[in-house]
This record gives C-alpha cells, sequence and structure tokens, in this order.
C-alpha cells in the first residue's frame, strides 16, 4: 500500500500496486485480514497471532494446503498454534467461528 496525502493520486498508486500482486500475495493479504477477525473473537495471545501468521505464509509457499477452502486452511493454522503456544483451542469453536 501505498501511504500519502490522499485522493486521487493515492487511489490510483493503489491500483497500480494491486495490479501487480501475485496470487499468492493477494492469498496471505486476504488470510492475514480474515485471521484478525478471528483472533480478536478467541483472545489470540501475541505469540500465537505470530506464529499463526508464519505457519499460513509457509504453508500458502510451499503449497502444502492447496485445493483446501480458506476457513479451513485458516482454522487449521489457528488450531496447530494454538498448541503449540500451549493454549489449545476447542476444534468445535474454531468450527463455529470460521464454518
Amino acid at each position: 500500500m501505498i501511504t500519502g496525502s490522499g485522493g486521487k493520486e493515492e487511489a490510483y498508486m493503489n491500483k497500480i500496486a494491486n495490479r501487480y500482486q501475485t496470487s499468492h500475495d493477494k492469498n496471505i493479504k486476504s488470510a492475514m485480514f480474515q485471521f484478525r477477525h478471528y483472533a480478536s473473537i478467541m483472545n489470540l495471545s501475541r505469540q500465537c497471532k505470530d506464529l499463526v501468521k508464519e505457519i499460513y505464509s509457509k504453508a500458502e509457499t510451499t503449497g502444502k494446503l492447496k485445493g483446501k477452502s480458506f476457513e479451513s486452511k485458516i482454522a487449521a493454522t489457528i488450531y496447530m498454534a494454538s498448541k503449540m503456544c500451549g493454549r489449545p483451542k476447542n476444534l468445535r469453536e474454531l468450527i463455529e467461528i470460521c464454518r
């Protein structure tokens, strides 16, 4: 994102920058936006949030979760990170939040 004085120039530059993003970058960007929403609902610690971002980014880069739905990828990474942080979340709770 390009930040500045605002107005039409900034909107135009952001549009151009978004045009040149790869699908990988777009997927990670939208996942992080959705993840912030889920993290606020579940009261995840800062350490756990960082771990989720790292796990999701690595999984997207390597293609390990290819073909899975967007929500299931996020739920799986939240579940893994919370277990690794020592504060495991209930799987039913995750399913309820992520659908």
